[in-house]
């Protein structure tokens, strides 16, 4: 019988091979011990597999976002009237008639920054909301900027980053102020955290004041305050993790008492501030991504 069957198979033109002779030639990927097979886009193409761009919205704690290529608002000579929070959180920059930073539409090589100058009064505020006090969390504020303050050829040369509080609880980052925090000091810059009894002082004395861009950051974690300078710690020093810096006064930028004194001489293109554990987990993330679009 089974003789019959072989004949019957052979009449009806079919064959009968070993397995192996049936994948001796077949495709890359055909075979299911192979694998799924490898796709390779065109020239061109999106990769479907490539991480999703960065998105500073994204950041756990987030508390403003400055960026000089959104929310913008200028009157009639192109002076800042206000610049939009980013973070959702509503914390909104702005400036009175008489005070008005300039805007510049390519500061940063195609980048537009807001520009505050020292030959006349300039500066931004942000008023006092609750997400704007940290107490004694952890943080980290994060200024681009270039500027070009000399504290031998002008009276002021002193430039204010950003500051929240005053002689009191608070936090500040300077361009140019000395490490007692009080009148110029150098091309360096420096950053303080104070609370009502006790303060402690950062300061970096390489010259940032040459027009460059640069990512400047004051950051609190755990016991340790640093200032950072384009991704990279500058100087630090201990003693910080019970300091509040909870003040009820509204947030500076590019000058103190709506440009009356201590005024930047260059572009802030983006401030970013960051409370609690975002601060550390994104940090890496967060200065890359100002590195690699203002610094080229």
């Amino acid at each position: 019988m089974r003789q019959v069957a072989l004949v019957w198979l052979a009449l009806a033109g079919c064959s009968i091979k070993h397995r192996s002779d049936d994948i001796v030639d077949a495709p890359p990927g055909s075979n299911p011990d192979d694998g799924p097979p490898v796709v390779t886009p065109p020239d061109g193409a999106p990769d479907i597999d490539a991480p999703p761009p960065f998105d500073v919205r994204d950041v756990p704690g987030l508390r403003l976002w400055l960026d000089g290529a959104q929310g913008v608002t200028k009157d009639a000579q192109n002076r800042v009237s206000k610049w939009a929070d980013q973070s959702g959180n509503a914390n909104d920059a702005t400036a009175g008639d008489q005070t008005r930073p300039d805007f510049v539409a390519a500061s940063f090589g195609q980048l537009p920054a807001i520009h505050f100058g020292i030959t006349r009064m300039s500066g931004l505020s942000v008023r006092d909301a609750a997400t704007l006090r940290w107490g004694a969390d952890d943080f980290v504020v994060e200024v681009v900027t270039r500027f070009k303050n000399d504290p031998q050829a002008n009276g002021d040369g002193v430039g204010c980053l950003f500051q929240k509080g005053g002689q009191g609880a608070g936090l500040s980052l300077f361009g140019n102020r000395d490490s007692s925090g009080a009148g110029a000091g150098g091309p360096g810059a420096t950053g303080r955290a104070a609370s009502v009894v006790t303060s402690r002082t950062v300061r970096a004395t390489g010259a940032l004041n040459n027009n460059k861009p640069h990512v400047i950051a004051l950051r609190r974690h755990a016991n340790t305050l640093e200032l950072r300078v384009d991704g990279a710690i500058a100087a630090m020093t201990t003693g910080v993790d019970t300091l509040s810096v909870d003040n009820a006064s509204a947030i500076s930028i590019g000058s103190l008492f709506n440009g009356a004194a201590f005024r930047v001489d260059g572009d802030i293109a983006e401030v970013i501030a960051i409370v609690g554990d975002g601060s550390t987990t994104h940090l890496e993330k967060v200065e890359s991504y100002l590195i690699e679009k203002y610094i080229p």
